[in-house]
C-alpha cells in the first residue's frame, strides 16, 4: 500500500506518525525510502513508539519497535559519550507490565545492553534487526 498523505515526512508530526502506523501495510514516504527510521527515531517521539509497538493492533509495530531498538544502541554505540543512557533509562519505564512479549524482550535486551555496553553490535541494534529476532538470547 502507498504511503499515507504525511504533513512532513521527513520530519513527521505525532499525527503523522499516527496515520503512517495504523495505515495496514504503509510503504516508506518517497522522499524517505530507505532511511525513514532514522526520521522516525527520536527521544522526542519514543514515547509515541512505545505506545504504538505496544499495541497489539497497530499494524505497523514491528517497524516501530525496530526504532526503539535504534534509539536504545544510539545510546550506548559511542565508547566516550553516555549522556543519552539516563533518557532511554526514562523511556524503559514507560512499557507497561502487560506489554506484548516482544516489546517486554526489548525491555531485558536494552537493560542487559545498558548493564554492558561492549556488547552493542550495529547489525543488531543500530539497523533494528533484533526487532525481528524472537529468540530469547
Amino acid at each position: 500500500m502507498p504511503c499515507p498523505k504525511l504533513s512532513n515526512p521527513i520530519n513527521p508530526t505525532a499525527e503523522d506518525l499516527r496515520l503512517w502506523a495504523y495505515t495496514p501495510d504503509a510503504d516508506y514516504p518517497d522522499e524517505m525510502s530507505q532511511d525513514w527510521d532514522l526520521c522516525v527515531t527520536s527521544f522526542e517521539r519514543a514515547p509515541l513508539l512505545v505506545q504504538f509497538a505496544s499495541d497489539p493492533d497497530c499494524p505497523n509495530r514491528k517497524f516501530l519497535l525496530s526504532c526503539l531498538y535504534i534509539l536504545a544502541g544510539d545510546s550506548v554505540r559511542d565508547p566516550d559519550d553516555r549522556s543519552d543512557v539516563p533518557r532511554i533509562q526514562e523511556i524503559l519505564r514507560l512499557v507497561a507490565p502487560d506489554a506484548p512479549p516482544d516489546v517486554l524482550r526489548w525491555v531485558q535486551r536494552t537493560e542487559r545492553l545498558l548493564a554492558r555496553p561492549e556488547t552493542y553490535d550495529y547489525n543488531r541494534w543500530g539497523w533494528g534487526y533484533f526487532a525481528y529476532d524472537d529468540s530469547t538470547d
